[in-house]
Order: C-alpha cells, then sequence, then structure tokens
C-alpha cells in the first residue's frame, strides 16, 4: 500500500474515534476529545491538503452530538464557544472555509430533527459560529478574495438549508457582522456579506422568508444608519405630539448647542463613552456600531436579481419594494 494511503486511512481511522468520543454519554470524554481534537487540527493545519469535506463532515457530526448531550445553560454556552473558536486552529484559508462550508451542511441536514427542548442551543451555535466565521475574516484584514469566497459559499449553504434555519441567520447576520466590523467596515465589504440574501431571496417563493430577509437585512440597513436613526427619533417626536400637521416634515428640527467640556448628573463627561461587554452575549460590544453601505451598489445588485429569469414573481415584488425605500 501507498504512504499516501495509509496516511489517508490513518487520518479516517482518527476522524471516526473523534466522532465517537465527541457524542460520549461521558461528559468528561467528551471535554477530553474536544481538547485532543483542537490539539490535532492545529497540528495537521501546518500541511496543506491534509483535510477533506468527508473527514471535516465527520467531525460536524460528533461535534453536533457533543452539543446535543450537553445539559445546563452555562456548561452549554462554554461548549458552544469552544466549539466556534475551532475555525482558528485553520491557518489555511481555503481549511477554515472548507470547515464552515461542513458545518453549514452538517447543521441543514440535522435540523428537521432537532427537537424543541434543544433548539435555543443549536441556535446559539449558529450565532457564535457565525460570530467566529467574521472574526476570522476580521483577523485576516477582511481581504476581498476571501470575503467574496464565504460569500458565495454562504450563499450555495442557504439555498440548501431549511427555511427555519435561513430565518434565524437572516435575524443574528448583520447583528453579528456588526460586532465584529466594529464600524470600520468598507462599504463594498459590507454589500458582498449582503449578496447571499438577495440571492436567496430573488429565488424563494416563502413569504416568511421574503419578510424576514427584507426587515432583518436590507430595511436593517437603512434603519440603522445615521439617517435613518435620525428619522426614527424625529418619528417618536412626532408621534408624541399627536401627529400634528398630518405629515412628519411638519416637525422642524432644532438644534441645541451644548457646551464641549458638558458633564451628566452622574458626574461623567458626556465626550467619554463607556465601551460596556456582555459576558452572556460572548463579551461583545452591548452596543451595535452602524454598518456603512452603498445604497446605489445595493440598489444595483438588486435591480440585476429583478431581472433575473430564475426570480419568482412573489420576490420581484418585493425586490422592487425594497429599491423604492
Amino acid at each position: 500500500m501507498k504512504p499516501e494511503h495509509q496516511q489517508r486511512l490513518l487520518s479516517v481511522a482518527q476522524e471516526i474515534s473523534f466522532a465517537k468520543a465527541l457524542s460520549s454519554n461521558d461528559k468528561s470524554l467528551r471535554d477530553r476529545a474536544l481538547r485532543r481534537l483542537k490539539k490535532w487540527f492545529l497540528a495537521k493545519s501546518d500541511n496543506s491538503n491534509n483535510f477533506t469535506e468527508d473527514g471535516f463532515m465527520r467531525i460536524w457530526k460528533g461535534l453536533f452530538y457533543s452539543v446535543w448531550m450537553s445539559d445546563k445553560p452555562l456548561i452549554q454556552e462554554d461548549l458552544v464557544e469552544d466549539v466556534s473558536q475551532l475555525i482558528h486552529c485553520f491557518s489555511n484559508f481555503s481549511d477554515a472555509s472548507m470547515f464552515a462550508r461542513c458545518f453549514f451542511q452538517a447543521m441543514s441536514q440535522a435540523w428537521f430533527g432537532i427537537d424543541s427542548f434543544r433548539l435555543d442551543k443549536f441556535m446559539m451555535l449558529l450565532r457564535r459560529f457565525l460570530r467566529q466565521c467574521f472574526d476570522y475574516l476580521s483577523r485576516q484584514g477582511w481581504k476581498k478574495r476571501q470575503v467574496t469566497t464565504f460569500s458565495d459559499d454562504l450563499s450555495n449553504s442557504l439555498r440548501m438549508a431549511p427555511t427555519g434555519m435561513n430565518l434565524h441567520i437572516a435575524e443574528l447576520y448583520l447583528e453579528e457582522l456588526a460586532k465584529i466590523g466594529k464600524g470600520k467596515l468598507k462599504e463594498e465589504t459590507v454589500l458582498l456579506c449582503v449578496k447571499p440574501f438577495g440571492r436567496l431571496l430573488s429565488e424563494t417563493t416563502d413569504t416568511r422568508l421574503i419578510s424576514n430577509i427584507t426587515d432583518n437585512i436590507f430595511c436593517y440597513l437603512l434603519r440603522q444608519s445615521d439617517l435613518g436613526i435620525k428619522y426614527q427619533i424625529k418619528f417618536e417626536a412626532w408621534k408624541q405630539l399627536g401627529f400634528p400637521g398630518g405629515h412628519i416634515d411638519a416637525l422642524e428640527e432644532v438644534e441645541q448647542a451644548e457646551d464641549e467640556n458638558s458633564v451628566s448628573e452622574d458626574g461623567m463627561d458626556d465626550t467619554e463613552t463607556n465601551s460596556e461587554l456582555d459576558p452572556r452575549a460572548g463579551r461583545v460590544d452591548v452596543l451595535l456600531p452602524t454598518l456603512a453601505f452603498n445604497a446605489k451598489a445595493i440598489v444595483q445588485m438588486l435591480k440585476q436579481l429583478r431581472t433575473d429569469k430564475e426570480t419568482t414573481t412573489k420576490a420581484r415584488k418585493a425586490i422592487a419594494s425594497i429599491i423604492d425605500r
């Protein structure tokens, strides 16, 4: 037998061994297997062509059941965070990208088998893993080629995923991107990250998914922009006054000059902002930074999707409405 065949058989045996240990009934055995898996990933990532999709699928099956067997909220959160951090074991982007693809594929295959009592922890796994994917891209410098690859892979994954899973991903997607982007993302990067949902929107006939993507992706960008926030504040003031004049433009904005060194009631300088980290959300800032976006570029992308022959009739109407907004 050739040495490369022997090496491959050994790797498959190790993957199966990890999968069995990770899905064990014994928590101590599962924890030990996860620590060994991390060291194994780190050791193998130094050499190219050491990982395969079949191998990652075997590993993800074991990791899935490791989360499945996990009990108690705090233990589940720690496990989900440790599992999500595994993507940082890969120094090669192609390996990390393959690992992420296999995650979404494994979750898609298992989603319908998750009962209502375990759904919350797998929804948390989706959120935390997606956050670590963005964190990996951030550490790589948000390179266009890598972001494009991630966007294309995610688009293919979403098209194969169950509707319920897609609904949840759409709800958390831009929130997690904003947490990792920290207000420093380029407009081009945001556009690339939004494209998978434009494609998913254009191909679906599910009214729930159309409404969800419209509100949580495209309208979210509008609401969190400076103009969107300003308009919302103005609308709330107009509402409290009883909608005078019959139109929101009847309100006039009055700017109040403030002392540059104004001090708030609690004695803190207003010019200083405190960044609070939420430990239960994975130690991320509780205040979401804004995502800069190019409205014209997004409109152009939507116009192309609207004229695509594969776009459904329901999606065309929704896309036209988004373009008008």
